[in-house]
């Protein structure tokens, strides 16, 4: 909540246009917050079963399931595990090589500074009411009317 505060002080139009959608984030948070501590809780405990320590119930079975939604979950669970292995193994390198890589962190962050000059300053541009130009078309005889 402590990050939507500033936006309660904007001014103008911005203020206009974000206040409500900030009150509307803050609220939401809160009732998520409530219901995550008291009603997810209590559905939980009625609604999942315990675990039961005898090996993963949906890969045991047949080897090649004709069901697609079983062999679908089978693939991606494998798939899963190599991305995670993977991920594991850059996890393990980045801590085994802890300078060179907090050293290229720092090169990026330093040199992502440099994006700065490129960043807008205004959320809204300035808007100049000389440059809108209305072409109409007035009835038949309207000149003639205010000629006299």
């Amino acid at each position: 909540c402590i990050v939507f505060v500033p936006m309660f002080f904007l001014p103008g139009v911005a203020g206009f246009l974000f206040v409500p959608m900030a009150l509307s984030v803050v609220f939401a948070m809160i009732a998520s917050f409530i219901l995550s501590r008291t009603l997810v809780p209590t559905m939980a405990m009625y609604l999942l079963k315990p675990h039961v320590e005898h090996g993963d119930a949906h890969m045991s079975g047949d080897a090649q399931s004709r069901n697609p939604l079983v062999r679908f979950q089978r693939g991606f669970e494998r798939r899963f595990e190599t991305v995670r292995d993977s991920y594991v193994g850059l996890l393990r390198g980045a801590l085994n090589a802890r300078k060179p890589f907090l050293l290229g962190f720092m090169a990026v962050v330093i040199l992502s500074f440099g994006l700065l000059p490129l960043l807008g300053s205004n959320f809204f541009p300035a808007v100049d009411s000389g440059q809108i130009a209305m072409h109409i078309r007035v009835p038949v005889g309207v000149n003639e009317a205010h000629d006299h």
